[in-house]
């Protein structure tokens, strides 16, 4: 889950030197440290851009809708599972189990994409 292949190496090597408590923190630590700063940063300048401090975001579309509640729902649902069930120790299952909902969301984003299923509005 990280940023690149240079995070997932780094995060890799921590776990096999004998800190994989460390390695799962920059799993969830990095990726939540370039959105609060990106998001942050971007929406403070907005706001000090504009000259009555409020900006407009655009509503989600149906795509966009599926992307936030799956990455939502992958993060939260493996940062109660992996610290509080598993107490870090994650096998086969886990692996597999999100590999089988990353499908499901390219299925669902395709058919989103194709129209085939209705917008959230």
């Amino acid at each position: 889950w990280a940023n690149s292949i240079g995070d997932f190496i780094a995060d890799f090597t921590m776990a096999r030197q004998g800190f994989p408590r460390m390695g799962i923190a920059a799993c969830f630590g990095g990726p939540l440290l370039n959105l609060l700063l990106g998001l942050g940063i971007s929406s403070t300048y907005m706001c000090f851009k504009s000259p009555d401090y409020i900006f407009h975001i655009n509503t989600l579309g149906s795509v966009e809708f599926l992307c936030t509640v799956f990455l939502m729902g992958s993060l939260s649902l493996s940062l109660i599972l992996v610290t509080v069930f598993l107490k870090f120790r994650v096998g086969k299952r886990f692996g597999i189990a999100l590999i089988c909902y990353y499908v499901v969301f390219v299925v669902l984003s395709c058919l989103g994409e194709a129209k085939k299923i209705p917008s959230p509005k």
